[in-house]
């Protein structure tokens, strides 16, 4: 079931086409981006520690992040803005620009679709996720694969795929990390090895 709180979270998560659309458009320097990402990261940690730390911190936190937090952020845990700016981080260190991108969007995008579609409308489970979220995912991924041009788009599929299928898998790995990471593992060996 989908609740106001999820809602307002996969919203916010979609935001952070803010960072692949940056690179793509704006920040073509590798070096410029691990800087911004990097100096996010840093400050979202700082917030993360500082919230179980200092009250005034952790009374503003919730006050306007409160409905959007899951239980375990809720009692301390590293919020989800922290691991996302965690995967952007080790995607943008990784993988070149051209893979680095569409990487990131299958996060934003991908993820943030298959969690809204699978809430609202998922009927069939798989493990805690959902074929009705996996799918609507999938699609919004292919969708980035068709429109993203710096690689073949063979590639960018197969990686949309792939972020798709490591997003539904129970690894204990946070999905932040393993959909940009993997996506992206996937499509530097295939462009790389010159598969496609």
């Amino acid at each position: 079931m989908l609740k106001l709180g999820d809602l307002y979270r996969k919203t916010f998560h979609m935001g952070n086409m803010i960072f692949p659309l940056s690179y793509w458009f704006l920040i073509d320097n590798k070096t410029d981006m691990v800087i911004i990402i990097g100096s996010l990261l840093f400050v979202s940690l700082l917030i993360d520690v500082l919230r179980t730390k200092v009250e005034w911190i952790n009374h503003v936190f919730r006050k306007w992040f409160f409905v959007m937090m899951k239980s375990k952020e809720k009692s301390g845990k590293l919020t989800g803005a922290t691991w996302v700016m965690l995967g952007v981080f080790l995607t943008v260190v990784l993988f070149p620009r051209t893979i680095a991108i569409p990487a990131m969007l299958f996060l934003s995008v991908g993820d943030s679709f298959a969690a809204i579609i699978g809430l609202k409308y998922g009927r069939i489970s798989i493990g805690n996720k959902t074929l009705e979220g996996t799918l609507a995912g999938l699609f919004m991924c292919l969708i980035v694969a068709s429109l993203y041009d710096l690689i073949p788009i063979k590639i960018t599929i197969i990686g949309a795929i792939t972020a798709m299928l490591i997003e539904v898998l129970p690894i204990s790995i946070d999905d932040n990390i393993r959909i940009p990471v993997f996506s992206g593992a996937i499509m530097y060996c295939l462009f790389t090895f010159g598969i496609f």
